[in-house]
């Protein structure tokens, strides 16, 4: 029970990382132009 709730987690936050991944690359891009020029 305990390593099912154990995985759960695991899965969900590489679900949060790979959504929030996607997010954070572009702003991240953003940022990094923008302080460029």
């Amino acid at each position: 029970m305990i390593a099912l709730s154990l995985s759960q987690t695991a899965s969900s936050l590489f679900k949060f990382v790979q959504t929030s991944e996607f997010f954070v690359l572009p702003s991240v891009f953003l940022v990094m132009s923008c302080s460029v020029q």
